[in-house]
């Protein structure tokens, strides 16, 4: 950590950039911030935290960042939820999960449902309610709706890379469930799950407490309760 600090503030003086942008920075020391702005004068310097709010010791550290930066994103635009925030901070705003045509590739919706292998497709781990919420779901599909939960769930094998994407582009329709529904999302919160379902161009069946249809115009379906969805 200690030479990472140094080599971090080492580069800057090397390049002189006009804005630094840090992204979930932990390690980054306050000292190190400051001697930022002593080496690379007139440096504007931001955060940016895809991250949920209600997670105490995520948020912690990214309020300390706020007196350290110019400015301050994050992926909710829930102002009670931002307001909560410890020590209060003014340049928090807003940014949705963000995507690049160079990674997210897929188009799924090119695709007939002849040529994939899946309707409906679940990857991620059973935290929270999840394996909850996907059982329910399961026991009330019909039988011939092709469907796969994994990727963690029940204990089944994890996914990453560029594995966890080519297998999104397997299914026509996916899933962003909450980690917990029994508790409201924040306002245009998500993980970067919805980011990398719509980023390979599948449907995306998503909570209604978030409210993302504001945010996104297409590819969403909205559900508000399991037996909804």
């Amino acid at each position: 950590s200690g030479k990472m600090n140094t080599r971090l503030i080492e580069t800057a003086e090397q390049y002189q950039p006009h804005i630094i942008l840090v992204g979930h920075a932990d390690l980054i020391s306050g000292t190190t911030y400051s001697a930022l702005r002593d080496k690379v004068r007139g440096v504007r310097l931001a955060q940016f935290n895809v991250g949920p709010t209600f997670r105490p010791e995520t948020m912690a550290t990214f309020a300390q960042r706020t007196a350290w930066v110019d400015k301050s994103f994050i992926t909710t635009a829930d102002s009670e939820a931002i307001a909560a925030i410890q020590p209060p901070a003014s340049n928090v705003h807003f940014f949705p999960n963000p995507v690049d045509s160079s990674v997210e590739t897929g188009r799924v919706f090119e695709k007939d449902r002849e040529s994939l292998e899946l309707d409906l497709l679940f990857l991620g781990t059973g935290i929270g309610t999840r394996n909850e919420q996907l059982d329910a779901l399961d026991s009330r599909l019909p039988e011939n709706v092709r469907r796969r939960f994994s990727g963690g769930i029940h204990g089944s094998p994890r996914i990453s890379g560029c594995a966890f994407l080519r297998a999104l582009e397997t299914a026509a329709q996916n899933l962003n469930t909450p980690i917990d529904d029994r508790r409201p999302e924040a306002f245009l919160y998500s993980s970067d799950r919805i980011a990398l379902l719509l980023g390979q161009g599948t449907l995306v069946h998503t909570s209604a407490a978030a409210h993302l249809e504001t945010l996104y115009e297409d590819g969403l379906v909205i559900f508000s309760s399991r037996e909804e969805l």
